[in-house]
């Protein structure tokens, strides 16, 4: 979110500077993995799909503006129960947006892509509009866009202490240099709130663990044979609503296939001691997907840990602070929010810029939280 608004704000002639704690495409918060889901068809809350069909936009603009590739479309599919939130909200995105999709039933979805060996009682929603999104390179891309365009990133700077006053904030960094502007915009996802404390109840990081996989039938899950995937189920007694989800992508160029459990084991975390190591327990939860699928899975051959960091409803966090008028606080994720990043960057340019966004993010507002005194 940081390299892409630092971009936007400096295209619209703005004085940019942005400061980043590690290097520009690290792997140490939300936005690592070499890979990252985008869809159009949007179960959390249909208003989200305008958003990523702007972000789909501007994912083109950027490999255009910087001659890389980005975006790759791989089609996506949606699978659960009928009658489960993800079916219904898929659903409801693709009815209220004029969405292209197909329902299929549980063997069909077998039947088109092999990889999955589906119940009976589960459907599938299959849309065109969704792919991959290579997360280093497009946040490369962004801050060289940024920079482009007038914009001074500072990497490896870490941030001490940040003070507001009436007419400017003052951000002095670890190694002592001291800077003034007239607005500052924090998009530091986990570590948030130990820069602002007060949103320490409207933010929690949480442990996060992808695992890359090869299988008995690699040929099952090449693009064009697998799409990425969102996957619901119940857990637990009979009657109860309780769900699990995974997601997942197909495997390129001959490499191992990805998924990942929403959430993984639920650990609330400290993103500067977090255990970044693959435990038994992380190897248990990847174990419980292998009935979804026709092909042996066995052990992850490579596994990466990042953070989801979580609001209390799970929607994004957008706004000026509530004390200070001149701090924007920009928390995309809640797990979910990479692929909006050039839109994110587009609202804060408009902020910034203009105190008003041309898109609706009234779902997001900042003031519907409830922050630590």
């Amino acid at each position: 979110m940081g390299s892409a608004a630092a971009f936007n704000m400096a295209a619209r002639g703005l004085d940019v500077l942005g400061i980043e704690q590690f290097e520009i495409g690290h792997d140490k918060g939300s936005s690592g993995g070499h890979s990252r889901i985008i869809r159009s068809v949007y179960t959390e809350h249909p208003s989200y799909v305008p958003l990523v069909r702007r972000s789909f936009d501007l994912w083109r603009d950027l490999e255009r503006q910087t001659g890389q590739h980005l975006l790759t479309m791989t089609g996506g599919l949606d699978i659960g129960t009928a009658d489960g939130s993800l079916i219904q909200g898929s659903l409801a995105a693709c009815e209220e947006h004029g969405i292209e999709h197909r329902i299929l039933t549980g063997s069909a979805v077998n039947c088109e892509f092999p990889a999955f060996s589906l119940p009976n009682d589960f459907v599938g929603v299959s849309y065109p509009e969704a792919g991959i999104l290579w997360p280093e390179q497009c946040n490369r891309a962004h801050a060289q866009a940024a920079r482009n365009a007038g914009a001074t990133i500072l990497e490896n700077t870490t941030i001490a202490g940040i003070e507001p006053a009436e007419d400017h904030v003052t951000v002095t960094t670890a190694d002592g240099e001291t800077y003034r502007a007239k607005q500052l915009v924090v998009t530091a996802g986990a570590w948030i709130p130990k820069l602002f404390p007060e949103f320490t109840p409207a933010m929690e990081p949480e442990r996060q663990v992808v695992g890359w996989f090869n299988t008995s039938k690699p040929e099952l899950f090449t693009p064009g044979n697998f799409p990425v995937f969102i996957l619901r189920e119940r857990e637990g007694e009979p009657g109860q609503d309780t769900t699990i989800g995974w997601y997942g992508f197909p495997a390129f160029n001959g490499d191992p296939m990805k998924f990942a459990r929403y959430g993984h084991l639920k650990e609330q975390v400290d993103p500067d001691t977090l255990n970044r190591a693959c435990t038994e327990a992380d190897k248990a939860v990847f174990a419980k997907l292998q009935p979804f699928f026709a092909a042996t899975l066995g052990e992850p051959v490579m596994t990466k840990t990042c953070m989801f960091t979580n609001s209390p409803d799970h929607h994004f966090i957008l706004g000026f602070h509530p004390q200070h008028h001149n701090v924007f606080i920009a928390s995309p994720c809640s797990g979910h929010g990479f692929k909006f990043s050039p839109a994110i960057g587009e609202i804060i340019g408009d902020m910034i810029a203009t105190g008003h966004s041309r898109h609706d993010i009234s779902l997001h507002d900042i003031n519907r939280l409830i922050l630590k005194p």
